[in-house]
């Protein structure tokens, strides 16, 4: 790639010391040359961000007061940043070294790629995916592609189209974001990346999912699988999501 266009990597932290070392650590060994890197903390108080401050000085740290949710905290980066692509990146993953430069490559093969996923690993058993992307039914319902499947793709496989990618670790177009919209704030976490792209599709822009593009993620590190405070927003945000882009006269047949 001759010219590189800067990127903008966003990590949004809430009280994650235990994961934003390694965190880090991969995000500062990427073959790409031109990406700053944000840290937007939600109002820790296990000192992760007094962490990111005395050991990466060349971080962006925004500290805010309170937890606000993922989409606000997200959002808050995205206008601190300057990059033409726009990378959200969860605090309890790990990236390969190529990681960014599959991503913008990928999404540089085309004006109309607004957004390009990453192949999610689980990070406690790296031959399980955790997201392939994401995907929507007919009932309305987003998913992750190939969840729990094991990890049996070619890595001379091209690019896929699907849906949208999952925030947590997805490359965004800016002038994609510029015209439809940031991250709903009414969803604060969970679905708010399934909303955006969805938003996308609807604008006539292309999603692409490339396997090069290789994370490890502690799933639900921050809010637990079991926890009643993910049940009630991915329930209330399945409806949300629905009724807010859903076209209505399909709604009503099905």
């Amino acid at each position: 790639m001759t010219h590189s266009p800067r990127a903008s990597i966003i990590i949004p932290n809430y009280n994650g010391l235990n994961y934003m070392p390694q965190c880090l650590e991969c995000v500062f060994t990427q073959t790409y040359p031109n990406y700053e890197v944000i840290v937007v903390d939600d109002g820790s108080y296990d000192k992760s961000p007094d962490f990111v401050e005395a050991h990466y000085p060349s971080v962006r740290l925004i500290r805010r007061s309170q937890n606000q949710g993922f989409a606000r905290a997200v959002n808050h980066g995205i206008r601190a940043s300057e990059g033409r692509y726009v990378v959200v990146l969860n605090n309890d993953t790990q990236v390969s070294t190529d990681w960014l430069s599959h991503l913008v490559e990928a999404t540089e093969s085309g004006p109309a790629v607004g957004m390009c996923a990453s192949k999610i690993l689980y990070l406690e058993d790296k031959n399980v995916l955790d997201s392939a992307g994401l995907t929507v039914d007919r009932a309305g319902i987003a998913w992750s592609l190939r969840n729990g499947e094991f990890d049996v793709e070619d890595f001379s496989s091209p690019c896929q189209e699907v849906f949208g990618a999952s925030a947590g670790a997805a490359l965004y177009r800016r002038e994609m974001l510029d015209q439809i919209g940031l991250f709903d704030e009414d969803f604060g976490m969970y679905l708010e990346d399934a909303d955006l792209a969805w938003r996308a599709q609807l604008a006539g822009w292309r999603a692409l999912y490339t396997p090069l593009a290789v994370v490890f993620h502690a799933h639900s590190a921050t809010a637990k699988n079991d926890s009643p405070f993910k049940a009630y927003h991915l329930t209330r945000n399945r409806i949300w999501m629905i009724a807010k882009n859903y076209p209505s006269h399909v709604l009503r047949w099905w």
